[in-house]
């Protein structure tokens, strides 16, 4: 690679706005990007990540809160960064946005296009450098989209994307946000390229390296009004406007996100607080130091811990704060000057700045804005968004609601109002993965609940950890099986609870098998057990035993209609048959309520065609004696089969 191109361009355009209210009533009074994450603004997480990236220009776009930015970024230095603003108030989208740009001339050179609420380690230079290079190459190239893999992260219904890439340069040929059954691809395509590779397991990090055409582009297509718009028309109009897009997907260790909704803040905090995005973790941030403790516990300085309070894993408490007797907190985190009283349970929630939670209080993925206070013996549950300043009076119980402290028609507390979003359906926005009636659900309700690790108790919080226990204790990795199996799991529970098509789930489960070279057997495998053993829907254990195995047998069969269509993909054959009964074998030994209600699965597996009655016998005969428990359960089923059988026989002759 020459010289010339080794020297890639070191300038991004930050867009510090978000064009929707996804963020609202927390964001009412401040801008969406100093809106704090693990108690530090966005913004701060942007403008590191593009310091450690060697970037050496950004340009700041505001729109909106342009003086609070202004200020907040005066007041603070970033090694090696030149920063400067661009104000355009009234600019609604990111179309407006470039369009205002070119209109200025400030693009002078490639750039990369960031948000205000981006975090990173990634170091872009190798990046800028490709698109340097696919630039000499292909003279219409103009954008670099930078992607990741999905793994086991939550994919939003917005970003269930599929992309047709060509093998061998990575430059995009088509791109599918629909939720139709099927991915069409221009038969003109499939002839001009000898290898396209169908991704379905990207996310859009809403970053990407953009040539000095771009914001001209925009101006020439006023339809453009977000970054999907600019892909999908430069891919339909090639050849009119003679430019092209290509990828980039970003290796295992490399990170980035974009936080532009609340399931991808809970998302990205979860990653801060457990460190994958180092070196942006807490306790290495320099104007406001934590203690690491072991579990990943970031405790601030002046902070006060009864006796008897508990800090259980994946929780930040700030500088100020104060937590009362028998209190338990459990991933989350607590802002500063935060005062949180006796008996109080707070798990999978955020607390800003100035927050009061008095005695007997339970909060539960929850967003608690700057200066709220929660009354004696509350309730905030369920995905609920306090804005700044809320005062919820005692004994109050509130799910699933997001209120303002301005007064609006309907009154919850004392300084308590629901909040309506006037523009829920008005909104175009380029950095929002979903819309806003969906982001305003809040936070993903969806807690492992798994056996909680050893916290810290009050009385314990400041004493010394050694070198060895403040580190992550180094865990072996499962293995490539275990990881397709947790895979498939996931892309289950999210197709059942968000009902996607089956077919998008079964490229997502193509889609993990190649990632981690499973066999088909193994697939088939897996793909049925995980169909057996997804979570139930609710806690079948305060159930009486009767009651427990109704309403057992109720989930598991509306789960094996609605993965039908899966389980005729992959049960296909003898081999496949033999697989899948290989699978109820092992359900049936591990799972007592399975066990007893196995042979109703055999029979609508039976009736359905997906289990044949010569695999099933073969496989019934074969059974060892350690699963005789399972071989008397079928013993009538097996004597139906055999005594039609007969019957079809003797009305044959």
């Amino acid at each position: 690679m020459s010289g010339d191109l080794m020297k890639a361009t070191t300038v991004a355009v930050v867009i510090t706005d978000t064009f929707n209210k996804n963020f609202a009533p927390v964001c009412s009074d401040i801008a969406p990007c100093l809106m704090p994450l693990v108690n530090r603004p966005l913004l701060d997480y942007t403008l590191e990540s593009l310091s450690f990236a060697g970037i050496q220009e950004v340009i700041l776009f505001c729109s909106t809160f342009a003086d609070q930015i202004k200020q907040h970024v005066k007041n603070k230095s970033w090694p090696g960064l030149s920063i400067s603003t661009v104000i355009s108030e009234g600019c609604y989208s990111l179309g407006n946005a470039m369009r205002d740009l070119d209109a200025k001339g400030i693009i002078k050179s490639d750039f990369l296009l960031f948000t205000g609420a981006a975090v990173s380690n990634v170091k872009f230079q190798k990046i800028l450098n490709k698109h340097k290079y696919i630039q000499s190459v292909d003279k219409g190239a103009v954008m670099t989209l930078i992607l990741k893999e999905a793994g086991k992260r939550r994919k939003t219904n917005a970003e269930n994307v599929i992309l047709a890439i060509d093998s061998k340069t990575g430059r995009v040929l088509c791109q599918d946000k629909s939720t139709t059954k099927r991915f069409n691809i221009p038969l003109e395509i499939v002839l001009q390229y000898p290898s396209i590779d169908i991704r379905n397991d990207l996310l859009d990090t809403n970053i990407c390296v953009c040539s000095a055409a771009v914001p001209p582009l925009f101006s020439d297509n006023f339809d453009f009004q977000t970054l999907d718009d600019f892909v999908r028309g430069l891919l339909i109009n090639e050849e009119i406007l003679a430019s092209s897009v290509y990828s980039h997907v970003l290796l295992g260790d490399e990170y980035t996100a974009c936080v532009n909704s609340w399931s991808s803040y809970q998302q990205v905090s979860a990653d801060v607080i457990n460190r994958w995005v180092h070196p942006q973790v807490p306790d290495n941030n320099v104007q406001a130091p934590y203690t690491y403790r072991r579990n990943n516990i970031y405790l601030q300085q002046n902070i006060s811990l009864s006796k008897d309070c508990k800090l259980l894993q994946d929780t930040i408490i700030g500088a100020g704060s104060q937590i009362g007797n028998n209190t338990v907190i459990k991933n989350s985190v607590i802002g500063c000057q935060c005062k949180i009283g006796s008996n109080v349970t707070i798990k999978n929630s955020f607390l800003f700045d100035g927050c009061i939670v008095k005695d007997n209080c339970t909060i539960s993925y929850a967003v608690l804005g700057s200066v709220s206070q929660v009354g004696e013996s509350s309730s905030v549950l369920d995905g609920c968004i306090l804005g700044p300043h809320v005062v919820l009076d005692s004994k109050t119980c509130v799910k699933s609601m997001l209120l303002q402290a301005s007064e609006s028609k309907d009154k919850v507390g004392s300084q308590a109002y629901i909040y309506e979003n006037k523009d829920a359906d008005d909104s175009d926005s380029d950095y929002e993965e979903d819309s806003p009636n969906e982001e305003y659900l809040g936070l993903c309700l969806s807690d492992d609940d798994n056996e909680e690790k050893d916290g810290v108790a009050g009385s314990e919080s400041d004493t010394s950890l050694s070198d060895d226990e403040d580190h992550h204790a180094q865990t072996p990795l499962p293995d490539d099986t275990n990881l397709f199996y947790s895979e498939v799991v996931d892309s289950l529970v999210r197709g059942f609870e968000d009902k996607l098509l089956c077919d998008n789930l079964i490229l997502e489960i193509n889609s993990s098998r190649y990632a981690y070279n499973v066999s088909v057997g193994e697939v088939n495998f897996h793909v049925v057990r995980a169909l057996l053993t997804l979570p139930e829907n609710e806690d079948l254990e305060k159930l009486e035993n009767v009651q427990k195995l109704g309403k057992y047998l109720q989930q598991l069969k509306s789960r094996l209609i609605y993965f039908l269509p899966i389980l005729k993909n992959y049960v296909r054959n003898e081999d496949a048959q033999a697989d899948c009964l290989q699978a109820i074998e092992e359900v049936a030994s591990s799972n007592e309520l399975f066990g007893k209600v196995a042979v109703k699965v055999f029979v609508f597996l039976y009736e359905k065609d997906i289990l044949a009655e010569e695999e099933i016998m073969k496989w019934y005969h074969n059974l060892s004696d350690e699963s005789e428990s399972l071989k008397k359960q079928l013993m009538p089923f097996i004597k139906w089969m055999q005594e039609a059988e007969e019957e079809s026989d003797s009305d044959s002759e």
